[in-house]
């Protein structure tokens, strides 16, 4: 039998019965069980997932290791791996380590959209080199030219450098290519 099946009053399978124990706030039973699905099933959102519980639980270290089974499963298609991945590595003092983690997935991965973001924000944001930053943020809006957020990101870090011409051009674009888009419109001003 499948782990699916041994949870038939669950639709959403053995991972829903983690994300059920979880928003009842039972942390332990949640990672407990989605421990066991991930040996079984391995996947980069499982893992990813159980990543952050294992952070919110206080282990970082097997955080950590989930964050890294995430990644080598799919490397290309596990930005939010990377994210979290970065995120724990800011935490814990090792920015360095996360702009090298990140620069290689980059050059790895170049087509990837979300790790050219990812960079550009771990440069711009949290360790304040924009400048280094508006390669990164150039590519993801040249990789996505109809998504405006990828217009606002660049946008955000002309604004910091200082160059309102740019940044107002850009600011227009993102506007008009997401029109619909509270959250977009919201991060415009």
């Amino acid at each position: 039998a499948t782990l699916a099946d041994r949870y038939p009053e669950n639709p959403g399978g053995p991972k829903g019965l983690a994300e059920i124990q979880y928003r009842r706030g039972d942390l332990v039973g949640a990672i407990e069980s989605l421990t066991a699905v991930v040996a079984a099933l391995p996947d980069v959102d499982g893992h990813t997932t159980l990543a952050w519980w294992l952070w919110e639980a206080g282990d970082a270290a097997a955080a950590r290791e989930s964050f890294k089974q995430a990644i080598a499963l799919d490397p290309p298609n596990a930005a939010s791996a990377y994210e979290g991945l970065t995120s724990l590595l800011l935490e814990q003092g090792e920015g360095a380590q996360a702009e090298e983690m990140l620069r290689q997935a980059v050059q790895d991965f170049p087509e990837q959209v979300e790790l050219q973001v990812e960079l550009g924000d771990l440069l711009a944001w949290s360790l304040g080199r924009p400048e280094e930053a508006l390669h990164f943020y150039q590519a993801a809006a040249d990789l996505d030219p109809g998504n405006g957020w990828r217009h606002l990101d660049l946008a955000k870090v002309h604004v910091v450098l200082g160059q309102a011409e740019p940044a107002v051009i850009l600011l227009q674009q993102a506007a008009a290519l997401g029109p619909d888009d509270p959250w977009l419109a919201d991060g415009i001003g």
